[in-house]
């Protein structure tokens, strides 16, 4: 059963969700609380997908239409709107989360054997216990209850078409508001809710959730009911801000209760958002920061003395500029707390003020520690940190590339380490051809050796490998697109080789002991297959006897025949099999047939 396409219609334009009277899917809460937090925008489209078509449509005994999801390449990447290059790692991802499980495993055409299509259901866990634990994760609770009546819109357009960032902060509301039932029955309309409250439940950084606030309710699938306010003189009066899902009718128009929402609230809403957006979350930051300034005289002690630092060095820039303004002044004293915060001294963090302060300076550092875990520091943030606030570097690009192009990032950040024999963590930023290119390069790589934990390894390995090969003229750079032409493909020979003869020496290895260890099992099948055709082919068995008596009986004349050994050896049930085995080889399995079709614990 195919769901409603509407994202493809170019004249669909959202208007809200329908009234959840209808047009619902009793969704599990754990997908809210363990999938969509903390998997990847693929993963989540994929297991909402699988979400809506099971549960989506019932018979009239509840029971779904539809359980087991056949495996449609072209069929998913439509409907769920994945990635060709993604949906095989999206499948392995979810599979490895417990939310669905290979009912029948999908088999690629081979020569005299036909395509086998995949089929997969959501994956369900009978515990009695509910978890919100990703680690803890079995599947999708069983039980009674712990489900919430979800808009299907919600399948169909949000999580289908918006980035991941929009998809989790309005799930996040969902789940606050209509996901949770008072003592009375009824669910909550509206939610109070601070930035911090939604970067937490959403596992988002702030930034993110601001944007995805702005662009959720461009799209109408939220609504800002009242801005919050932030009282820095006393914290117990600021209030958080109160949002709602935007419901709909038929005609279009939002159903709210009117004495609290009405089209003037609306019209104020969408005015004071953008200042809300601003001020409101930098007064939640100023609240978190500074609202507890009276705490502790320890604390007051610091403030004084970053004061008297940030006045020192506001002395120090101001003759620099005569039109040196009240917000500059701000500024600098924002941007020292911030850095102070984040675990600089107060010595470096007004060092890197003084040495890099400008009109944007607040915002860089901002960005920078926003983007910092993009750039995945292992080893010294602090330092990665200041030399990205003294560059000013861009965005990373890491976190909007594909899984596939992923690899290819990760793999010529660690040529160039290779390359420069940096052990440490890799700072080249590769650009968006280089990516390209050894994605391509690693596709082929990882089909030799399906580790994609190696990836870097073996970009590490090539840099060394074309560093090695340019000794010669040590003065000699070569980029990587200029080194993959060069030495690519007798890299990727070596690599091969290495690969085969490790699997060869490995193979033999495993082949033997495993043989050895189920050769009784195989013996004990051809037993089972003799008995059966001593009835069901009762004339051939007789020829196969009469056949063994031949034999024996050329054995007993045959001049070399020096010892009765030979013929206790012949006569002994393990020979009978074996000859069993030899004359009926057409419709009985040898050793290797019968371990990869009945033996349960086959060598793979």
């Amino acid at each position: 059963m195919n769901m409603p396409n509407l994202v493809e219609n170019n004249n669909y334009s959202f208007v809200g969700f329908h009234s959840p009277t209808s047009n619902t899917t009793y969704i599990p809460n754990q997908f809210f609380d363990v999938c969509l937090p903390n998997y990847s925008r693929g993963v989540s489209r994929l297991v909402g997908y699988m979400l809506r078509k099971t549960l989506g449509w019932c018979d009239k005994n509840g029971k779904p239409q539809e359980s087991i999801i056949p495996i449609s390449y072209d069929t998913i990447i439509k409907e769920a709107n994945i990635s060709r290059r993604a949906l095989k790692t999206v499948i392995q991802d979810a599979v490895k989360g417990n939310f669905v499980r290979f009912v029948r495993i999908p088999k690629p055409k081979r020569p005299g054997k036909n395509y086998v299509t995949g089929l997969l259901e959501i994956k369900w866990d009978e515990a009695s216990q509910y978890t919100s634990s990703p680690d803890e994760f079995k599947g999708f609770f069983a039980g009674e209850g712990n489900r919430t009546y979800i808009p299907n819109e919600y399948f169909d357009v949000t999580l289908k078409q918006e980035p991941l960032r929009v998809s989790k902060v309005v799930g996040t509301i969902i789940r606050q508001s209509i996901g949770f039932v008072n003592k009375y029955g009824h669910r909550k309309r509206e939610i109070q809710m601070s930035v911090s409250e939604i970067s937490y439940f959403s596992n988002l950084c702030r930034g993110k959730v601001d944007r995805a606030l702005k662009e959720a309710i461009a799209g109408s699938y939220i609504t800002l009911l009242e801005k919050g306010n932030i009282d820095l003189s006393n914290s117990s009066n600021s209030t958080k801000a109160v949002y709602c899902i935007k419901w709909c009718g038929s005609n279009g128009s939002n159903n709210i209760d009117a004495k609290r929402y009405t089209k003037k609230s609306e019209d104020r809403c969408k005015k004071v958002y953008e200042r809300t957006t601003i001020s409101v979350q930098k007064g939640i930051r100023e609240e978190e920061n500074i609202g507890a300034k009276k705490c502790t005289e320890d604390w007051q002690k610091g403030e004084r003395e970053k004061g008297k630092k940030a006045h020192d060095l506001i002395k120090e820039i101001k003759p620099l500029n005569k039109t040196f303004k009240q917000q500059q002044v701000v500024d600098v004293k924002k941007s020292i707390k911030i850095l102070t915060d984040f675990g600089f001294s107060l010595d470096v963090a007004s060092s890197i003020t003084r040495n890099n302060f400008s009109d944007t300076f607040l915002d860089i550092v901002n960005n920078q520690i926003n983007w910092l875990p993009l750039r995945n520091p292992s080893k010294n943030k602090f330092g990665l940190l200041r030399k990205a606030i003294e560059e000013n570097w861009s965005k990373p690009i890491k976190n909007d590339l594909t899984d596939v192009n992923k690899n290819g990032f990760i793999f010529v950040q660690y040529f160039y380490a290779g390359y420069a024999s940096n052990p440490g963590t890799p700072i080249t930023e590769p650009t968006s051809l280089e990516i390209e290119i050894a994605s391509n390069f690693c596709l082929k790589l990882l089909d030799l050796c399906p580790d994609l934990s190696k990836v870097s390894t073996w970009g590490y390995d090539f840099g060394s490998y074309t560093k090695s090969k340019l000794n010669e003229n040590k003065n000699l750079f070569m980029n990587f697109g200029t080194a993959i032409r060069s030495f690519g493909e007798t890299f990727y020979i070596s690599f091969k080789n290495k690969i085969i003869n490790t699997t060869n020496s490995l193979g033999m290895i495993n082949r033997e002991s495993h043989e050895k260890e189920f050769y009784q099992h195989w013996l004990d099948y051809l037993l089972l297959k003799e008995e059966t055709f001593k009835t069901s082919r009762e004339e051939d068995y007789l020829k196969f006897i009469t056949y063994r008596n031949d034999q024996r009986e050329l054995l007993t004349n045959s001049p070399f025949t020096l010892s009765t050994t030979l013929l206790e050896d012949y006569d002994a049930t393990d020979a009978r099999l074996l000859d069993f085995h030899t004359y009926f080889s057409n419709d009985v399995l040898s050793f290797w047939e019968w371990d990869s079709q009945v033996n349960e614990r086959s060598l793979k």
